[in-house]
């Protein structure tokens, strides 16, 4: 999942220092960090493993150990009249970035999925605390991508699988496809429906697919959520095609 913001000129022009860097990491003891390899352990609550720095490009990414439980049904059994439900305790390596373009300014805060139940809102407040300890966060403006969802509903060459509208009433419409497969507005009752719909309402959850930036790559499945701001990332991607999806997404948001 990611949270996207803009860096201001401000602090891009700070975080493209090197030494400012250093000295930022310097005075919490994190030195070591600086353009470190991600170590293998996982911890039980998240720590700051690296900070990747060029002039170009600063990133700071977080590991924790994650574990919950999951359900395994063929593993029940009954005793004396007591019914006793499986379940599977795992265990898996979390990763949580910030990463931002000293260039542009563009800045995203991403978090590897979660187990079910999770909220995400309050890791990102966690982790903008967190980041808060090495650079002035007051310079980062949140990136709202709500304005875009009807814009990307729009456009052609993305499949949309599902939009979610409310109007001013606060009502809410939902077009969605048969299948994922199917872009919901190849059905003309749909396409019909999105035209009475027209810009009387506010997008509130999109659900689509993006073409890859390699030809020979599957469509990346995401997801936006207006009530947050947060955008997901569905699926097996790089991190180029991370960055090439929220790119897109930025462009329909301005």
């Amino acid at each position: 999942m990611s949270y996207l913001y803009k860096a201001s000129n401000t602090l891009i022009r700070r975080l493209a220092v090197e030494v400012n860097v250093r000295e930022a990491l310097r005075r919490r003891r994190c030195l070591r960090l600086f353009n470190g390899r991600l170590p293998l352990l996982l911890p039980d609550e998240p720590t700051l493993s690296a900070v990747q720095w060029t002039s170009r490009r600063i990133r700071f990414v977080w590991v924790e150990k994650r574990s919950w439980r999951e359900r395994i049904p063929e593993q029940d059994c009954e005793e004396d009249e007591i019914e006793f439900d499986a379940y599977q305790t795992k265990e898996a390596r979390g990763v949580v970035s910030f990463d931002c373009n000293l260039v542009s300014g563009d800045a995203a805060l991403l978090i590897q999925r979660l187990p079910s139940g999770n909220k995400y809102l309050e890791q990102k407040t966690k982790f903008e605390t967190e980041l808060g300890r090495f650079i002035d966060t007051a310079e980062l403006d949140e990136f709202r991508i709500s304005g875009g969802i009807r814009r990307i509903d729009e456009t052609s060459g993305i499949r949309k699988r599902s939009t979610e509208f409310q109007t001013q009433q606060g009502s809410r419409i939902v077009l969605t496809s048969k299948s994922r497969k199917l872009d919901a507005y190849g059905d003309p009752t749909v396409r019909d429906a999105r035209r009475a719909v027209g810009n009387h309402a506010v997008g509130r959850l999109g659900n689509f697919y993006f073409p890859s930036s390699d030809a020979d790559a599957p469509d990346t499945h995401v997801k936006l959520y207006a009530q947050d701001q947060r955008v997901g990332i569905f699926g097996e991607c790089s991190e180029d095609e991370v960055r090439h999806v929220l790119s897109t997404i930025r462009s329909h948001c301005n």
